[in-house]
């Protein structure tokens, strides 16, 4: 894609968002090809296809994360390549200036390939690691942005236990407060193909179940945009991936959809392998009507 103006160098594992503008991403920091790390910022718009530089951070790393919360962008954690961190640095694109956050209370450990998401007034953060995932757990941790205060997110005890992973994706449906996390690798250095939800309001983890998931990966993207979550790229340790993947979450049934879902309840019709597995909730909703 043909960009105008300056851009930043080449780079891997640098930390990235969506923002600040509607139709704009940011990218964070990143490596050489010679594991040097980087500290410059940068914001692509990708409707005029430029570039834009931010900000400088005073440590240069990759790995972070990194959440736009209004005029602010948020940075946590990555790596020097020689030690990991877990400073919070704030970056205000109306002033330019980047500051190191004070933070208090209980917060995560240092770390890098983590994924964080911000929740109303909070900022999660949960997986990543030193290399590897340190936790016996997917931790999940909380920086309340209006005390600075650090808090360990409580997790449900009937909801699944997620295994610990670097190197996963997430994306939230900001309707229902929902994270949704595919992939990374564990502890073993094992691609993982987990597809599950957090759930911020009930504070609980579900696995999701599809009829065909992507294979199993690590370093890979997803974003959530009207209702749709899309999955792409990555790599199974042995190959990279330049696949795109779709889920909905959340459709509009046709009006022919909902006279066929309508017809199979009303009249007993079995649910065969042929109807198509996103109708399958739209029938349960019909007859839970039915029977209410």
């Amino acid at each position: 894609m043909p960009a105008a103006g300056s851009w930043p160098s080449p780079r891997g594992c640098c930390g990235h968002c969506c923002g600040p503008g509607n139709y704009e991403f940011t990218i964070v920091g990143g490596t050489t090809v010679t594991d040097n790390a980087y500290a410059d910022i940068w914001s692509f718009d990708v409707r005029h296809h430029v570039w834009a530089k931010l900000f400088d951070l005073p440590t240069s790393t990759y790995g972070a994360s990194a959440c736009w919360h209004g005029d602010n962008l948020i940075v946590f954690g990555g790596s020097t390549g020689m030690s990991y961190l877990d400073t919070v640095y704030v970056c205000d694109r109306r002033t330019g200036n980047v500051r190191l956050l004070k933070t208090h209370g209980q917060r995560p450990s240092k770390r890098y390939k983590h994924e964080a998401f911000i929740m109303e007034n909070f900022m999660y953060i949960f997986a990543g690691g030193d290399f590897k995932p340190s936790m016996h757990n997917m931790d999940m941790h909380m920086l309340d942005l209006c005390t600075c205060t650090w808090h360990v997110a409580t997790v449900a005890p009937e909801g699944v236990v997620p295994v610990p992973r670097c190197a996963c994706a997430c994306c939230v449906d900001p309707t229902t407060a929902t994270l949704w996390v595919f992939g990374g690798f564990d502890a073993n250095t094992d691609r993982l193909a987990a597809f599950q939800t957090y759930d911020t309001r009930k504070c609980s983890w579900s696995s999701v179940v599809t009829p065909q998931n992507p294979p199993a990966r690590a370093f890979n993207s997803m974003v959530f945009r009207e209702g749709v979550i899309w999955l792409l790229i990555g790599s199974n340790g042995g190959a990279r991936f330049n696949d795109v993947w779709r889920y909905a979450v959340r459709t509009t049934p046709s009006s022919l959809q909902t006279l066929a879902c309508n017809s199979i309840v009303k009249h007993g019709l079995p649910v065969t392998a042929n109807v198509p597995a996103e109708l399958h909730s739209r029938i349960a909703a019909f007859k839970n009507a039915a029977t209410a």
